[in-house]
Formats: C-alpha cells, structure tokens, sequence
C-alpha cells in the first residue's frame, strides 16, 4: 500500500460514468466532470455533454423518448447559463451540492459530492445505478487502499457501488450505522475521528445480495506520515529466517524545523487482525549504515533490519511509531503510521501442482467428450461431479452461466476451468500446457508514457479480425509525439508477472479470454484469501503456461550488478538486501497462488482483481486502462480494483463477447486516444456498443472524462509526485525529500542519482522522452554534486561523472559533462600547481567551491558544491519530434568511493 506523499491526503478525481447501455435497455447518459485537486469537489466541464444512443435517448426531464436522431446532446446547464464551479449534475435548481471543506494546518481536504445522472434528484428520490452483474461497493476517497490517514479530526468516505442498490450506509463499528442516498456515486456525511485508528465500513444491499467494503483511517492531529512503511521483501516461506529491511520517508524529522525526535522513531510488528503492538524492533535510523539497513545518511528515511522465523501461514504486520511535539502549541503524543503487512506463505510441492493440473486437464477433456452425446448441461454437471470425486478436490462448482468450472483443493489454492465457445472470448488455454498539496497534473493527461501492450491470445485473435493491444502497441510506438515507450509481450511471453508491474504504465491494453468464478465457493475460504469482493471473482487468463516443476522448492541467494551478477531461477526476483547488491530470490508467483491472486487453469494461470489491488505498491500515474475480454466488466471487480490504485480510466465488456467485436470497438477507443488525442469521453464510441452476436453484452467505461494519452510535455519535472513517476530508472534513481541540511530547490522533492549508495549498483540514472513545442528555446535544471573522491582522490583516474544531455534525431545537446577534476581546486590531491585556467591545468576547469559536507557516505568524508543552474538552448530541438532527457552518473577507475547528484526543478521555457 502507498500513498502520494503530501500532508494532506491527496482526493482522487472523482469519476464520471460515460456511455452506458444497460442490460435491460435502459440508457445511462454519460457525465464528464473535473476534480478540483484542491478540495475534491467535482466541476462541471462548462457545458456538460450528455450523449445517449437514438432508441434508448430521453430528454433531460426524464420525459417522453426522443427519437428519429441519431445522438441527443443536452446542456446539463440551466438554459443560456453554463455550469457554475459549484453545481453538481443533479442537484436541485439554485442549490449549492459541494459542501465547505476544511484546510488548516494540515487538514484533510474533503470530498464533494460525486456527480450524478441527469434527471436524478440528489435528495435520494431515485437511485442510480451502474449496471453490473453482482452487488460490489468501494471506497475510493480518501484512498482506495485498504489503510488511509488524516491529520484532520473529520473526513468523508466517498466511491462508486456497482449493481442494483437499494440501500448503503456507513459504520463506524461504535456508533449506528449512517444510510446514505442509494446512489451509485456515493458521498458519507461528514464524519469525527478519534485519535488512532478509525475503522469505516460502507455495506451496500440490495433484496438478495449484502456487500461491503472497509477501510481504515489513522487520525494523527495536524501530522501526516509520508507514507507508510516499506517490507521488502514482503513475502516469506514458512519455515524459513528471513532477513528483511524496513523502511519510511518522515516529514518533520530532520531540520531545524523538526516536529518529530528522530531518536523515538520505532518499527513495530502489529497482530494482523487488531493491529495492537506485539513487538517493537528498537529504534529506526537514518545514519547510511548498511549494518542498520539504512543506505543513504540524513535523507529524511529511516531504516530497520527484521530478523523473522515465519512459523505459520498468516500476514506479518508493521506500522512505525513516532514521537511528535507541535512545540508552538504545546502538543505532543506518539503517531502511529498506516499498516503494511508482509506474507508468509507454504510452498504448494510439485506432485500437489500437477495434482491440480491433471485434475482439471481431465475435466475438460470430459466435458468435451461428453458434449455431442449429451449437451451442455449434463456434460458440465457430470465433469463437475468426477472433480468432486477427485481425492485431491475439496469443492467445485460451475462458472457464470455455465461457461466454466471453479476448483477448490485440499492444499488450498484453487483452480479453474474454461468451456469457451470458438471466436468467443471467455475460453482459457491456448499456451502450451506444461504440468492536494503541491501535486503537478497535466490537465487530465497519464502520468507516464510508458504502455503495456499484452495479448496472450494474439495469435489466435487474428483469426477473427485480429488484435487490438497489438494494433494500438504498433501505433504508439511509431508516433513521435507524444513519445510512448511501448512493452509488447504477446502469447506466453504474457505473463502474470506483469500484473505485479503495472503501476508504471500510463496506458495498459489487455487482450485476452476472461470468465467469471468461485460464486459458491466457501465464504470463509475467501476471507481467507483476503479477496475484496466475495462474490464472483472475473478472471483473466494470462499465456504463462502452468508449469509446476518452476515452482521454488527453497529460497536461493542471488545478486546483482553492472556484470549480471548471480540472477534468480526464470520467474523469480532477486531483491537486494545486503550490501554488494546480494540478496534473496523471491518467488512470487507461490504467493499469488497460495493467496488465490493467481489461479491455476488447466493450460495457462489466469489473475483476479487482487493481483492488481496486492501489488499496486504505489498509485497509478492516472493511467487509461483497456481489458479486452469477456467479462471484464461483469461486477467491477477489475475494473474498481484499477480505480482503487488511482487509475484515470477503465473500459472493459460486460459479458460474452465475440473477438470480432471487441476488436472493432477497442481498436476504435484506442486509435481515438492515440491517432487523435481525444479525451476518453470523446474517443469512446456513442453507440453501437451493443455485441450483435451476444444480445445485452455492451463496451463500457468508467472514468474521469478528461482522461488523455495526448500530452507531449515533461512528466513530473520537479519530482513533486514524490516518487519517478514519468522518468526511466536505472540503478541508483530515486527520489528524496532532503540530504543532510540541502532542501529541494523548488517544491518538497527532488531527484538523486548515485554511484552506488548503499544496497544499489554503480551507475545511476534518470531519463525521460518529451517533445519541445516550437515556442521554446531553453531548457533549465538544478543540480548539486557530491562525492567521496574529494579532495584526497583529485588528479587520479578516479574520475566519477556526470552527464546530463538532450538527445534528438537531429543531435545532441550536452548541458553539463563534469567529472570530478573538473570541480577539484588547482593544487586538490595530486593536481599541482598550476596558474588557474591555464591549458595545462587538468584540474579546476569547472571549479565552484568545494565545501566539507554535512553528510558522509560508507568511505567518510564527503564534500560538495553548492546547488547549480545549467541552462541551454534547445531551439534547434524545439518542434523536431522526440528528444531523449537523460541524467547518468557513474564510477570511473573502482567503485569504492561513492558520487552523489541531486536534480530538481527541470523546466522548458
């Protein structure tokens, strides 16, 4: 779980329904609205467009059916007069729907009031809803994480419920529950916090199905944790001792402005139900020693080593404790951070695996060989019954209408099975079966250009047209501007690792088969899973072929590094927790199966909406996401899953869908973002989304709309969304907050890169693709240097440098190349004498003062020189397509004395 660091909770852009034609023919019309990123509060777009297919269009009273056009469109405003900031769609005439917000030192801003249909009263006089398949709820604001905080005594729970709702209401667990309107974009009153933990719950019910959803909320006044604490890694085996290293950003702990005494900063292990204290760690550091797993001293993060014997299979617990003391206002107490919770994990054995497999090979294979004789339904009871008989299955049940089989088995990991119908998309199998505060936007845009494209199926979709991730892949790797960087992995090269990534993608295109599972499976066995919905689970299937001879029988050491170090078995990672970029192989994939993310299908594994919620470890840089698949929009499960993380957009299908379709309609809403950089309210078709050849199955979206691919300009150039969102990393890339007594030169963040702080290897570096608009001529940056080759190495072929350049087509700019020399005095280590600026000088060329640093590295002493500005002229690169930003430092000579650079405040002018 991670959070955008600010200290005040950033709210997410409220989202907008769009184009939806129900099941039962009644016509959502679609609502685009912006999110005031200061308050939350949603703002009509000017005139709001509300476009509805000829035969389902109603006038904007709900009145008679207009018909004989082709597109109605409605100003949402009252008749001559645009939309008011404060209006919300469906708020009674003259009436002011956003309610005040509170921002004071550090208060939470709260959410308004989501937007709602045209013609539906805000009073709850009539419900409106989403059309989904099952009953599912979600809190999105203030986060969509399952821990949240706030430095403020009151917030509001807002999120979006799929179904048909009839009631909804919030909980504290003390006080009776609060009904609020039965609505699909639901806001809570506003609700008081007590000091510590808060536990919120919303339920939804409609007459057969009751739903929830919880979220916890740490209320530490006038104080907010960056973030809360990173585990990695953060799964271990059962049976194992495991070294693991914990560490989190603190506001206010460094600097003569300290709120907080770095030397009560404590790692605390918490029951994983209740959350109480079970065992301290000691005392957090931020001195750069490895031995405290602390890798770069005075950088506002604090580090703690864990020594864990896992002797279970449960969820091990942190939170950090802080002393706090507002001096001014005479307050102090101990905050308590967010929670994170690491897993501990049985392996599953090879034999248990191709149990699995064999079990539900043998299943299809009868269902198939019964079908002709017997038709559908007996063949699917009769293969549903001989895996019941099955020692190794503990239950089985069918799939959603029938069109699959769900497994659960005695080792605890469950299965499934497809029954597809040919040039439909829900069929599995197919790869070879082995057994608020200072948070820059750009105006609806992604927050990273870097895509997915992932078709597991591609092949086999070419026979019906083709496919439309890879059709999108191909164009957006040839555009220019905007520059994407484009992953295509298609067929088995599609695996469910990429689920553990996806957070770095702006924009992700999925094609694949998809069904729909484990309705009847045991409640329990799903709270045990930690599933966020317990109802159906949509599932995607992935072309990583099952292949339990892969799975991980021990943990392996493994390592890292400019010559490829000692690497992990295929599959698995190598995180570093040692120093010399040594650590633990970690397999993954074990977790994600033991905790029913990923579910072994007789020929390939499919992914549920937890792989998405699990391993979102940051938010998503308001990334436009396309699934195309049967069912990807059945109940919201993946759909809400993505908009938890902070995605911007979803678009999915409601039920079976023929490739054909799904072809010609995602290609159409991906070639609209790509080719014509429309918003997604405008690329989304206005009709025609009805699948021919399956009545009542539709292309639906949900998402802010003025979420675009469109924007050419520099992601993130200050580091103010405190992370590298929109910047390539490679090495040592990071992002901090201070070094030693050095803030940021703009805003709160900045950028460094290393020669190998720490646990990282010898190079660093930052980069980014843009374009420069042909009205500007300059680019500009910040930069500091630091180094351990000062003063005592000057004058030797220890020369660390640093590079920051602008690459083209056309050619390269280079804005700074400086090695250490370059900043060494004229008579520094083994330079000499020499008259400055004199040809024969080796030394000093770029000289700026060196001053002893209040920082040192793992060799001692550093020293640095003060924060610089390096402009150049970039007119011949302004309007010429592609240019390549890169900031790179290296070791020259060893690796033993470290080099430090900090970036901040790029700009184009």
């Amino acid at each position: 779980m991670s959070y955008r660091t600010s200290p005040i909770i950033a709210v997410l852009a409220w989202i907008a329904l769009t184009s939806v034609v129900a099941c039962s023919g009644q016509s959502t019309p679609p609502l685009t609205g912006t999110a005031d990123g200061a308050t939350g509060d949603v703002v009509p777009a000017g005139d709001v467009q509300v476009v509805a297919d000829a035969e389902d269009a109603t006038s904007g009273d709900g009145g008679a059916e207009t018909s004989g056009l082709e597109t109605v469109v409605q100003d949402a405003s009252p008749d001559g007069v645009d939309a008011e900031p404060s209006d919300v769609l469906g708020a009674p005439d003259g009436a002011d729907a956003l309610p005040e917000t509170t921002q004071d030192a550090g208060v939470d801003a709260l959410p308004g009031d989501a937007p709602q249909s045209d013609g539906i009263a805000a009073d709850g006089g009539a419900s409106q809803t989403l059309p989904a398949t099952e009953l599912l709820v979600k809190i999105l604001g203030p986060t969509g994480s399952d821990w949240g905080q706030s430095a403020a005594e009151v917030t509001q729970l807002a999120g979006v419920v799929m179904g048909d709702v009839k009631e909804i209401s919030w909980s504290n667990g003390i006080d009776p529950p609060v009904t609020m309107d039965p609505v699909a974009f639901w806001t809570s009153d506003y609700i008081t916090l007590k000091p510590g933990d808060n536990v919120l719950t919303v339920t939804a019910k409609n007459d057969e199905e009751t739903v929830s959803d919880t979220l916890r909320i740490v209320y530490n006044p006038l104080y907010s944790f960056e973030d809360a604490p990173r585990i990695r890694p953060d799964v271990v085996y059962v049976g194992e001792s495991n070294t693991l290293i914990a560490n989190i950003p603190l506001t206010g702990a460094s600097g003569a402005d300290s709120i907080v005494d770095p030397s009560g900063i404590k790692l605390v292990e918490v029951d994983s139900v209740t959350f109480l204290p079970v065992k301290e760690y000691g005392v957090m550091q931020d001195n750069g020693q490895i031995g405290n797993c602390d890798d770069i001293q005075k950088d506002a993060v604090f580090s703690s080593c864990i020594s864990l014997q896992a002797t279970k299979t449960q969820d091990y617990c942190f939170r950090v404790s802080a002393p706090i003391n507002f001096k001014d206002v005479n307050i102090k107490y101990t905050a308590m951070s967010p929670v994170t919770c690491i897993e501990a994990v049985k392996r599953l054995d090879q034999a248990s695996c191709t149990q699995v497999v064999l079990a539900q090979t043998q299943a299809k294979a009868a269902y198939a060989g019964a079908v002709e004789g017997k038709g559908k339904d007996v063949a699917l009871v009769e293969a549903i019954a001989g895996l019941k008989a099955n020692a190794a299955v503990k239950d089985a049940g069918p799939g959603a209408d029938g069109k699959g089989i769900w497994v659960h088995y005695k080792s605890g990991v469950v299965g499934a099975v497809s029954l597809a119908e040919p040039g439909d998309r829900s069929g599995g199998g197919g790869g070879g079966a082995v057994a608020g505060e200072s948070v820059e936007t750009n105006n609806g845009a992604v927050g990273s250009r870097r895509v997915l494209t992932w078709a597991p199926f591609s092949s086999e979709f070419a026979n019906y047209g083709g496919d439309e991730a890879v059709a999108a892949g191909l164009k957006m790797a040839a555009k220019d501007c905007p520059p994407f960087t484009v992953d295509s992995r298609n067929g088995s090269a599609a695996t469910v690792s990429y689920f553990r990534n996806l957070d770095q993608y702006g924009v992700v295109a999925l094609t694949t088969h998809g069904g729909v599972f484990f309705k009847d499976l045991d409640l329990a066995v799903k709270q045990g899973f930690g599933w966020e919905h317990t109802g159906s689970q949509e599932v995607l299937w992935s072309g990583e072929p099952v292949n339990c001879a892969a799975l991980s029988t021990s943990t392996k050491s493994c390592s890292t590094g400019n010559q490829g170090g000692n690497p992990c078995p295929e599959g698995q990672e190598c995180v570093v927790t040692k120093s010399g970029n040594t650590g633990v192989c970690v397999d993954y994939l074990h977790a994600d199966i033991a905790k029913g993310r990923v579910v072994i299908g007789a020929e390939t594994y499919g992914v549920t909406p937890q792989m998405v919620s699990r391993h979102a470890t940051k938010p998503f840089p308001d990334s436009i996401v396309y699934l195309g698949s049967c069912r990807s929009y059945w109940n919201g499960g993946f759909v809400l899953a993505f908009f938890g993380r902070g995605a911007k957009a979803v678009a999915g299908y409601s039920d079976l869908v023929t490739s054909a379709f799904a072809y010609e309609r995602g290609l159409g809403f991906l070639t609209n973002l790509i080719d014509s950089g429309m918003s997604a309210n405008q690329a989304f078709p206005m009709s025609g989304n009805d699948d021919p050849d399956h009545p009542g199955s539709q292309f639906r979206w949900l998402g802010d709309g003025k979420a675009n691919a469109a924007s050419s300009e520099l992601i993130n150039p200050s580091f103010e969304l405190s992370d590298t969102t929109g910047w390539t990393r490679e090495g040592d890339g990071r992002v901090i907050s201070r070094l030693g007594v050095t803030i940021p030169v703009s805003g709160k963040f900045m950028g460094i890169i290393s020669t190998g702080l720490g646990f990282t290897t010898q190079n660093g570096l930052l980069a980014q693709s843009f374009c420069i608009p042909p009205s500007k001529n300059q680019f500009c940056f910040w930069w500091k240097y630091y180094s351990e080759e000062f003063k005592e190495w000057c004058g030797s072929g220890f020369q660390d440098t640093f590079i920051g350049s602008l690459k083209a087509d056309i050619g390269q700019i280079e804005m700074v190349n400086v090695a250490v020399d370059d900043l060494c005095g004229y008579q520094d280590g083994s330079c000499g004498s020499c008259e400055p600026g004199s040809p024969s000088c080796k030394c000093g060329k770029q000289y700026k003062g060196l001053t002893p640093a209040d920082v040192s590295f793992d060799q001692g002493g550093v020293f640095n020189i003060q924060w610089q500005s390096s402009c150049a002229d970039v007119s011949p690169l302004a309007g010429q397509g592609k240019v390549d930003l890169k900031f790179f430092t290296t070791d020259k000579g060893d690796s033993i004395y470290d080099t430090v650079i900090l970036l901040d405040d790029c700009k184009v002018k």
